[in-house]
């Protein structure tokens, strides 16, 4: 039986093995003469890969930043509502603290309504 199991694992070992010199072909350069082999040849093929890879990747890390870079954009049209609201709901709040309860609904309902507008623009409704 060890016998047998000791022929068995030389078989695997020597057919899984890395392979021989016969087996890499090589393909003729018309302009040297010299050939180039199929290991030459799938090692540029990854290269080039690998490039192609990291290039997409560099794209799409560079309009990710894009995108933060201008999340917070104070002159936009559209988001200016939406300082105006979110300002307005602040200074409500602040008014009804002091005690300025009147004037503290006025200011909210003023807000929530520059809300509702930055909601409409932005859904372009309006």
């Amino acid at each position: 039986m060890l016998k047998f199991l000791s022929t068995l694992l030389l078989l695997l070992v020597f057919s899984v093995g890395p392979a021989g010199a016969s087996s890499v072909a090589t393909i003729p350069n018309a302009e040297t003469g010299a050939g180039i082999s199929n290991e030459t040849v799938a090692l540029a093929a990854k290269s080039t890969k690998a490039t192609k890879k990291v290039e997409r990747i560099m794209k799409r890390l560079e309009r990710k930043l894009a995108k933060k870079n201008n999340a917070w954009d104070f002159d936009d049209p559209i988001n200016k509502w939406l300082w105006f609201g979110l300002g307005g709901l602040g200074i409500a709040i602040v008014l009804g603290i002091v005690g300025l309860g009147g004037l503290a609904g006025l200011v909210g309902l003023a807000g929530l309504v520059c809300l509702v507008l930055w909601i409409l623009k932005r859904t372009g409704s309006v």
